[in-house]
């Protein structure tokens, strides 16, 4: 048995959209040992497994990350910068 804990609709909703907006959200989450991070990442896809959901991202580097949505504690969207020509 599993420790899931589901996330809101409306939470799983805001991750649907910055996937298919392709907007680099800034999230804060807990790994499985309780350790915390903050880190810059792109949304790319959200997977169900075993009754559990997860995140896949990908960092700045292109290193691709796993995180179980109820270990996000927050996170908001980056708004992207445009630059003039």
């Amino acid at each position: 048995m599993t420790d899931y804990r589901p996330i809101p609709c409306e939470t799983y909703a805001e991750l649907e959209v910055s996937i298919l907006h392709q907007l680099r959200l800034r999230i804060a989450w807990r790994d499985p040992g309780g350790e915390r991070h903050l880190e810059t990442l792109t949304p790319k896809d959200l997977n169900t497994r075993n009754h559990e959901e997860f995140l896949r991202a990908e960092d700045g580097r292109g290193r691709s990350l796993e995180i179980r949505l109820d270990r996000i504690t927050r996170f908001e969207p980056l708004t992207p910068t445009r630059h003039s020509a």
